[in-house]
């Protein structure tokens, strides 16, 4: 394979690069947009795809990693030369499949945590009590347990061990589980979700945010990690490791790295407390309880307050990862602790390749009254033609 430096000259433009996590969500990605080449920069045919290493610098070796990957060649004009910055989208499903008892195509609910009466997902015939055994630990019978319409019957179980599990007497009501998965937390449920995604996995700050719940509902896996990410605090982004793809997660309580900026290192500051006025926070959910002979769901709420509880707005968490009333409640509170901080954005000079989760340090005397205080930067951008690189996080400050 021939390997070519394309220097400044060759390069009419390159995208403003953009890392950022979406709303409520924890995955930073990319927004890259296209390069354009000058038509001198390929001796013969532009080729259809190039494999590329994006790095900024004077020299290659000051030069720092941007971008990875690959550019597709979109429109060949006699003076310039466009490819698309290209970046291969994750189509991997959250849920394992199966076929239910008519044979057809079905998906397998996944268990994380301690969860109580889930349905289980029948599958054979059906005129025989097999199912697909739920990835609890243990065993049936001694480590999670089997109702009918909330009555025990731990008895007559088989594990057919080809992933099913067959009851020789008849169930005459509602069937339930419960008991708790092999994954509790949101560090093993990375792990899992790396697994299956052919990734490295790096657990930065432990990963022991409890979870329990039942998933039910085909997606597609990242879209699911993004959510409880973002519910549980921390980000994970996606990096190439010396040819070995990466996961990284990252807690939004702990560095990913710190760095410090001083008044005259920043070309700007600016704080905004515009989207920090809330007045509470609320998440509804039910639970699934045993009582009067029949499996019942009962509707939870709650609701925590702002510092300011007169002004602001009513927000509600669309999804929870608890069964626990208790660790809801935390996870809110965290939540609104959160998102009531100031967002800090600042410019500095692309002299380094900045990472999701530093905690950067600043102290500003430019303005009529200092403000000293830090971030953790959520959102990169990368401005190549003015050589900056625009930082925003949410972080603490004080005016003195």
């Amino acid at each position: 394979m021939t390997t070519r430096k394309f220097w400044n000259a060759s390069i009419l433009s390159l995208p403003s690069l953009e890392l950022r996590s979406n709303a409520d969500g924890g995955y930073i990605s990319g927004n890259y947009g296209s390069v354009t080449f000058a038509p001198d920069a390929f001796s013969g045919a532009p080729p259809l795809k190039l494999d590329v290493d994006l790095r900024f610098g004077i020299t290659s070796a000051t030069a720092f990693l941007i971008y990875k990957g690959s550019l597709l060649l979109r429109e060949y004009k006699p003076l310039e030369i466009t490819y698309d910055v290209w970046e291969p989208e994750r189509t991997e499903k959250l849920l394992d499949e199966g076929t239910d008892e008519n044979g057809d195509d079905c998906v397998l609910p996944l268990v994380i945590g301690t969860v109580n009466h889930m349905n289980p997902q029948r599958t054979g015939s059906d005129t025989t009590n097999t199912y697909h055994r739920p990835d609890f630990y243990g065993e049936i019978g001694t480590d999670w347990h089997a109702y009918d319409d909330g009555v025990l019957i731990d008895d007559n179980w088989t594990d057919n061990g080809d992933g099913t599990i067959t009851r020789s007497v008849d169930i005459v009501g509602e069937l339930t589980f419960s008991g708790t998965g092999n994954i509790t937390n949101i560090g093993q449920l990375f792990k899992w979700a790396c697994d299956r995604l052919s990734l490295t996995f790096q657990n930065l700050h432990g990963g022991d945010i409890p979870l329990d719940c039942v998933i039910t509902s085909q997606e597609i896996l990242i879209s699911f990690l993004e959510r409880v990410a973002w519910y549980c605090g921390y980000i994970f982004y996606l990096y190439e490791d010396e040819g070995v793809d990466v996961l990284r997660l990252v807690s939004l309580d702990q560095n990913n790295g710190v760095s410090y900026i001083e008044q005259f290192d920043a070309v700007s500051i600016t704080y905004s407390w515009s989207d920090s006025r809330i007045k509470s926070y609320s998440a509804q959910w039910t639970v699934r309880e045993a009582a009067d002979g029949a499996i019942q769901e009962r509707e939870i709420e709650r609701k925590v307050f702002g510092q300011s509880a007169v002004v602001g707005e009513e927000l509600e968490l669309p999804y929870v990862f608890n069964e626990d009333p208790e660790l809801v409640e935390t996870r809110l509170d965290w939540i609104l602790a959160y998102e009531e901080k100031p967002v800090v954005q600042m410019d500095i000079p692309l002299i380094r390749m900045p990472q999701p989760g530093e905690e950067v340090w600043f102290s500003d005397r430019r303005i009529q009254v200092d403000a000293v205080g830090s971030m953790r930067i959520t959102n990169i951008n990368l401005n190549y033609k003015e050589k900056s690189v625009t930082l925003q996080g949410r972080g603490d400050v004080t005016i003195t």
